[in-house]
């Protein structure tokens, strides 16, 4: 493959990194459509084939021709009228022109342009390739072209040069599109024969991408029959299911005869299960029936203890309940209300809480509402309402209840109020 030329085979179109920047901003931003974007492509290979015209000889533009490189129905009027109110394209029946003062002051439009190295200069865009994207043209295929046109072709001392390294984490960053996507497009693009790679050491590839270069003698019109096939080979089809072999229940009528592994361990009791299991086979081999229930065999080392029965008039030992603490709230914390306030004094001090009388209130009104609530662990759902600072949950009557709770806790049962003392 031929990395320099004087031009592609098929001719080229100069286009500036500019325009073309500025037709993929306009798409990003939704100002045009994809089609939008191939009749762009198509009108500028319009242009190349009216480029030997004399002075004396006008060229004329006609839809129909369009429609036919494009090779795809729909409106046109409507597409090209999308790109002239984009500024991307003016068509006249006798001039095709492409301004660009339009994109100059979008600012998506310079920051893209400011990402790639040597933008002020004209890229020899070969003539088939824009005949390619005019027909078969998707939104990472046209972005990754664009990406190894601008890394990859140039044009210096009237000779193409079509080699470069260029990075598909550069072209997700520029254009905005999945990396993996990208590098299945190049791999598409390099299976269509209009890519090749170089062999470029890892290292290399780590800082500066990977060596491509253009095929500046692409044959663009067998791009087609490849497209296809590419497309059609990238999936493999499924795999036939194969149903499940599963060996039926009369396939081994004859039980293992080998006593391998069954001996138990030296010094230690014989276990229950392997006491029965082991009987239970000797009676299959022998074909009699298990019909007595075997003695227990799993003997306690050391005898254990014998409980001695109290007297009726014994009281029971009741097992201490442990004091209150945020990192374990029990059921009986959030049902006593001396217990609730030590938790909500631990509250304040983790600083879950403040120490208002309103915010005393919502807490002990928050210990109302997961009792109502009755749930499975009462103590994980108030901590976790208290953490979360969820006290929109509680209700008009959940803070009825808890008020009166703290009257009576506070004032005793007669729900009178201190008298002030005087100052």
């Amino acid at each position: 493959m031929l990395s320099t030329a004087r031009k592609p085979e098929g001719g080229f179109q100069f286009l500036s990194v500019a325009h073309l920047c500025a037709v993929w901003c306009a798409y990003q931003q939704a100002n045009i459509q994809l089609a939008d974007v191939r009749i762009w492509c198509a009108a500028q290979e319009m242009i190349a084939r009216r480029c030997q015209l004399s002075a004396s000889h006008h060229p004329r533009y006609r839809q129909e021709e369009l429609k036919l490189l494009v090779g795809r129905g729909g409106s046109l009027t409507a597409a090209l009228a999308r790109l002239h109110t984009a500024g991307l394209l003016t068509w006249e029946t006798t001039a095709l022109t492409f301004p660009l003062h339009a994109a100059h002051t979008d600012d998506v439009f310079a920051t893209m342009l400011a990402q790639i190295p040597n933008h002020q200069r004209r890229i020899p865009v070969p003539r088939r390739l824009l005949r390619f994207l005019a027909k078969d043209c998707s939104r990472v295929l046209l972005a990754t072209t664009l990406g190894h046109l601008f890394r990859c072709l140039y044009y210096r001392q009237g000779q193409c040069r079509a080699e470069g390294f260029c990075k598909a984490s550069w072209i997700t960053q520029v254009f905005g599109v999945s990396e993996r996507a990208v590098k299945t497009a190049r791999h598409r693009l390099e299976a269509l024969g209009f890519l090749q790679r170089t062999q470029t050491p890892h290292w290399v590839r780590n800082r500066y991408g990977q060596k491509m270069t253009i095929n500046l003698q692409w044959d663009g019109a067998a791009g087609s029959v490849v497209v296809s096939s590419a497309a059609g080979s990238e999936t493999a089809p499924p795999a036939t299911p194969q149903p499940l072999e599963i060996t039926p229940p009369d396939s081994h009528t004859e039980l293992l005869s080998e006593k391998q592994y069954q001996q138990p361990a030296d010094s230690r009791p014989t276990g229950l299960l392997s006491t029965l299991f082991a009987q239970a086979r000797e009676c299959l081999r022998s074909g009699t029936t298990l019909l007595e229930e075997p003695p227990l065999v799993l003997q306690p080392l050391t005898p254990a203890p014998v409980p001695v029965q109290s007297s009726s008039t014994s009281t029971p030992v009741v097992s201490p309940t442990p004091p209150p603490h945020l990192q374990h709230v029990l059921l009986r914390d959030l049902q006593d209300m001396k217990r609730l306030l030590r938790l909500y004094a631990q509250a304040i001090h983790a600083k879950l809480i403040g120490p208002s009388a309103a915010e005393r209130l919502s807490f002990v009104a928050l210990a109302h509402h997961v009792l109502h609530f009755k749930p499975v662990n009462p103590g994980g759902l108030f901590i976790q309402l208290l953490r979360q600072r969820h006290f929109d949950f509680i209700t008009q009557e959940d803070e009825d209840r808890a008020h009166q709770r703290l009257k009576r806790y506070d004032y005793g049962d007669n729900h009178g109020f201190p008298r002030l003392a005087a100052a």
